[in-house]
């Protein structure tokens, strides 16, 4: 009982000086002269033509379960159909947000964990965006970097419900990936609740 206590202790305070070393800012700058990506940026910001068969009544799951999904057969061709993986919504509850960057393409690159070393990547796009503000999901955006900037200080002190439609990139050396490179990208939702 008494090692169990020990490693108990010393996780807590490993826990602490993660989160009193690391960065807690929002990083990245704005481009001010161009937004968006490129490869399946319709599906990214779920464009008009590009959500037909995704259920967006999110299914409540954990990181653990997202990355632990096979993606072994995904067609990274950039003229592909969207798979049928990508085809749900899911919500994980009481993630910890461990990075948050604005990337080149005005996106929030955010890593998020679950205190058990699993994580992954959710991204929410720029709202500001042309290309984003044709999509029926635009205000989901707004609320959830708006969410994102009130936090942007002190994220690393809440937990946090994510939702968004799970998408599976190509390995490009990306902060925070899951292994099977799967993401909640677009996010629908994000809401701090501790």
């Amino acid at each position: 009982m008494a090692g169990k206590k020990t490693k108990m202790a010393i996780g807590g305070v490993m826990y602490a000086v993660l989160f009193a070393l690391g960065s807690e800012t929002i990083t990245g700058s704005l481009n001010t002269k161009t937004c968006g990506g490129t490869e399946w940026w319709n599906e990214k910001i779920l464009s008009p033509g590009s959500t037909t068969g995704i259920n967006f009544t999110p299914v409540v799951t954990t990181i653990k379960d997202l990355t632990s999904k096979n993606t072994d057969n995904v067609d990274f061709s950039t003229t592909r159909p969207r798979p049928p993986i990508e085809n749900q919504a899911y919500t994980v509850n009481n993630v910890l947000i461990t990075l948050v960057k604005r990337e080149s393409d005005n996106d929030y690159h955010i890593v998020i964990e679950d205190g058990k070393n699993n994580h992954m990547i959710v991204e929410i796009p720029d709202p500001d965006c042309p290309d984003a503000q044709a999509s029926s999901h635009c205000s989901n955006y707004q609320k959830a970097r708006d969410e994102m900037d009130k936090y942007g200080t002190s994220y690393r002190h809440h937990l946090f419900d994510v939702t968004g439609v799970l998408f599976v990139d190509k390995a490009h050396g990306q902060t925070g990936h899951a292994d099977n490179n799967v993401e909640l990208h677009p996010v629908l939702s994000l809401k701090a609740v501790k």
